[in-house]
């Protein structure tokens, strides 16, 4: 496992990410709330913002970790998403 996968399964990083994307308190997060907590995260001097491809690959990645036809995902779900290589390749990128 990789530096990156032991933070984010560690001390409840991932519970602590959730929380800031489910910015209105439903206890569910959607792929943009995700994107933009993704972003929060990433922010530094310089402004990063996701390519078209990096977010339709989100896209594809989150359906992944949901029921057909569900546009949200709860905690769990959440945390099995954050523990794919797929989540982590695209946030480490930023």
């Amino acid at each position: 496992m990789d530096t990156f996968h032991v933070i984010v399964n560690s001390k409840g990083v991932t519970r602590r990410i959730f929380r800031l994307a489910d910015v209105d308190g439903t206890g569910v997060v959607s792929v943009q709330q995700l994107m933009d907590a993704i972003i929060t995260l990433s922010k530094s001097s310089d402004s990063h913002e996701f390519s078209v491809a990096q977010v339709a690959h989100l896209q594809r990645v989150f359906q992944q970790f949901v029921l057909p036809g569900d546009e949200v995902m709860c905690i769990d779900q959440f945390k099995k998403m954050m523990e794919s290589s797929s989540v982590c390749a695209i946030i480490q990128r930023l």
